[in-house]
C-alpha cells in the first residue's frame, strides 16, 4: 500500500576512553553514546477515500537513545598463589520518542493505536497499560495511581479533575486519572569479584 517505504535510519555518535595504569593493575572504561533513529516504521490511520484502505505503514516516527557507561577495576591482591580482581560498572540510558506523526502523500497521518501493552484481571481487564507517547520512552507505563482499598477491599485510585489536580479517590478510573510512569531505571550497576 505504500511504495515509498524505506529502511529506518540511525545516526550514532559514540565516544569512548579505555585506560590502564601500573602495568594493568588498574583499568577502566568510559563510554558516552547518542543515537537518533528516524523514518521509523509504524502503522498509521489514513483517510478513506481518497485511499483504498484506512491504514498504511509509513516512515515517520523518530526516537533518541542516549547514555553513559563507566567501568573501573583492578587487582586488589596479586600474589603467586592467590589473585583477587574486583570490578565495578555503572550505566545510564535515556530513550525518548521525539515524533510519531508525519505525512503520507500530502495527508496528515494519525497514530493507529498508541497503546500496545494490556493487562488482564481486576480493574485492568483488557485495559492498555503501556503507550507510545512523544517525550517519553518507548513503552512508558500509563496507569492510575493506587490509593489503597475501601472497606469492601476494592482497590481505590486517585482521581483528577480537568485541570490535573487530585480530586479524591474512586474504585474506577478514566484516562484523565492516568499518569505516565517511566519504567527506565535511573542507572544500573554491578560489582564483580574474581578469585583464583
Amino acid at each position: 500500500g505504500n511504495p515509498d517505504l524505506k529502511w529506518e535510519v540511525r545516526k550514532s555518535l559514540n565516544i569512548g576512553l579505555d585506560f590502564s595504569l601500573w602495568s594493568d593493575r588498574i583499568s577502566g572504561m568510559i563510554d558516552v553514546f547518542s543515537d537518533e533513529t528516524s523514518d521509523m516504521l509504524f502503522l498509521y490511520n489514513i483517510p478513506q477515500p481518497p485511499f483504498v484502505t484506512n491504514q498504511a505503514y509509513a516512515n515517520a516516527a523518530t526516537a533518541t537513545n542516549k547514555g553513559v557507561e563507566l567501568s573501573l577495576g583492578g587487582d586488589v591482591i596479586a600474589k603467586d598463589l592467590f589473585h583477587w580482581n574486583a570490578r565495578v560498572n555503572i550505566g545510564a540510558v535515556r530513550n525518548r520518542i521525539t515524533n510519531l506523526i508525519g505525512q503520507f502523500k500530502g495527508f496528515d497521518l494519525s497514530v493507529t493505536n498508541s497503546h500496545y501493552g494490556y493487562a488482564q484481571g481486576g480493574s485492568f481487564q483488557y485495559v492498555p497499560i503501556t503507550e507510545l507517547k512523544e517525550g517519553y520512552p518507548a513503552g512508558v507505563f500509563w496507569l492510575p495511581q493506587h490509593a489503597g482499598f475501601d472497606m469492601n477491599r476494592n482497590e481505590l485510585f486517585v482521581t483528577y479533575d480537568n485541570e490535573g489536580k487530585a480530586s479524591g479517590t474512586n474504585t474506577t478510573f478514566t484516562d484523565k486519572d492516568r499518569q505516565y510512569i517511566d519504567p527506565t531505571p535511573d542507572f544500573e550497576w554491578g560489582f564483580t569479584n574474581t578469585l583464583s
